[in-house]
């Protein structure tokens, strides 16, 4: 899971990605970049370990150009360091386009891939699955010869896709030689398994991973990226669903990558989670007269506990409170190592709210359990008398290979062991998670009430109301095992 940013329009449009990252930063600690191609075709580019802030803090004038692509790195494929930062560029045999990719997702036939180019003469600098997607794009590209733009990317898309197993949505800066003409261009898998959105105003067009980074931007008349299509960027807009398929989005973006401030297929994801709470609620109503109050766990499950709170007419009250001198985001840290220390370091409990009361502790997730048996221990301790642990999303109990770091059985707390024997393990009285039924009810709810005014005032566009959607449009496979890409190969195709 990464952010994602590209814009053309003016130059220094490098400043517009680098604001862009910065709203989408929850999404990729690890790594920043953005790449530029200016006015006479020359490449510019800056990546370096660590948070946008500190990457691109006074360097931007060094990025000059109309078009640029970023990205903020979560790693789930490759080594670390900035060898493996995104962007990637590459160019094609006949030299004519030059391209860079910055890619959201993961890519499962990356190593068989990467094999078939290097025997096409394709040579690579690092082990990110996105430098096999630039090389793979610029091999079909470069055969279209002197065919028109669209219709050549199009074209060239489409057998991308068909040659990737996978999640991903990416954004592509182009820039064609030939013509001196600068494009933007993005693309999502055939299921829309990883998110994206695109917008105008004033003659420029953006791509991100979430709505929030282009309403921050003030762009406007907002689409979704659709399952397989492609769209590209110039002085307007052009589209083709180059390889659509049933949609599977997916469901853990809700839950937890997601900002509450962003809005996804027509939904507003702080509504959502809101309702997810209600429903939890009811699921357990038997805590109601067990707890004296509810307690999110900062800051993902806060609208959540809300509605956990409301449904059972308990008071929520804020006891864990999370250091702020440290932004990072525990669960995507690159080591269990790591994460463990850092979860240590990072909750505190305020004494005096829990000390001899009864807690229903609100978290969007159990993956590993590495905080909850951090700020469990820390409750304990503090004078809690009974504490239950609630997940707004169902129990994880098998792998994620689409873009998400939860790449095998052991390190997942809920495989294998009973509702009872998480408690224990992880110093809890009690464990409830949502069931998968009830989330997918709530998640595939429409309700436009806090969408419909955005789409009158233009921020939105209107083909967000009409994104109906039902439980099976979305990928499930951490909690029931269905994997959408169990049947698809990939491969190069000539």
């Amino acid at each position: 899971m990464c952010g994602i940013g590209g814009a053309i329009g003016d130059e220094g449009i490098a400043y517009v990605v680098r604001n862009f990252l910065g709203e989408v930063q929850d999404r990729g600690q690890d790594t920043a970049g953005i790449y530029t191609i200016d006015n006479a075709g020359l490449e510019h580019q800056l990546k370096n370990d660590g948070l946008v802030a500190e990457v691109f803090n006074g360097h931007l004038d060094k990025l000059p150009g109309p078009v640029a692509v970023g990205h903020t790195r979560y790693k789930t494929i490759g080594g670390s360091g900035v060898i493996n930062a995104q962007p990637f560029s590459a160019e094609t045999k006949n030299s004519r386009f030059v391209l860079c990719i910055s890619e959201n997702g993961h890519i499962q036939n990356y190593p068989q891939l990467r094999e078939q180019l290097e025997t096409k003469g394709y040579w690579f600098n690092s082990t990110n699955d996105a430098e096999v997607i630039v090389k793979t794009l610029a091999h079909y590209l470069g055969k279209e010869g002197a065919s028109e733009f669209p219709k050549a990317m199009f074209s060239a898309v489409g057998k991308t896709i068909d040659s990737l197993k996978g999640a991903y949505t990416c954004v592509t800066a182009v820039y064609d030689r030939m013509t001196k003409t600068h494009y933007l261009v993005a693309f999502a898998d055939p299921r829309n398994i990883r998110p994206g959105v695109w917008g105008l105003k004033e003659g420029s067009y953006a791509v991100a991973s979430e709505s929030i980074a282009l309403e921050e931007g003030k762009y406007r008349q907002i689409h979704d990226i659709k399952p397989g299509e492609c769209i590209i960027f110039n002085t307007g807009a052009e589209s083709k669903l180059v390889r659509p398929r049933k949609r599977k989005h997916c469901a853990f973006e809700w839950a937890y990558f997601a900002q509450a401030l962003s809005t996804m297929q027509g939904r507003d994801i702080n509504d959502f989670r809101y309702r997810s709470g209600k429903a939890l609620a009811q699921e357990h109503a038997d805590l109601a007269e067990r707890v004296d109050c509810v307690v999110p766990v900062p800051f993902t499950p806060i609208p959540t506990a809300i509605g956990v709170a409301d449904a059972w007419d308990v008071p929520l009250k804020y006891a864990i409170a999370k250091r702020r001198s440290n932004p990072k985001r525990t669960f995507i840290m690159p080591d269990q190592e790591t994460r463990e220390r850092e979860a240590e370091a990072a909750f505190r409990v305020i004494r005096s709210v829990v000390r001899g009361k009864r807690l229903a502790i609100v978290e969007d997730s159990t993956v590993r359990g590495t905080n909850c048996k951090v700020y469990g221990r820390r409750l304990r301790e503090a004078g809690a008398s009974f504490i239950a642990l609630l997940s707004a999303y169902p129990r994880i109990i098998n792998t994620c290979d689409k873009g998400i770091d939860m790449s095998t059985l052991d390190q997942l707390i809920a495989h294998n062991r009973t509702d009872a024997e998480i408690a224990k393990k992880t110093g809890f009285d009690e464990k409830r998670y949502i069931s998968p039924d009830n989330f997918l009810y709530v998640l595939s709810q429409q309700d436009h009430h806090h969408v419909e005014p955005l789409v009158k005032e233009g921020l939105f566009n209107q083909s967000v109301l009409e994104n109906e959607l039902t439980p099976s449009d979305f990928c499930t496979s951490c909690f029931t095992g269905e994997d959408p890409t169990a049947n698809d190969t990939g491969g190069l195709v000539e």
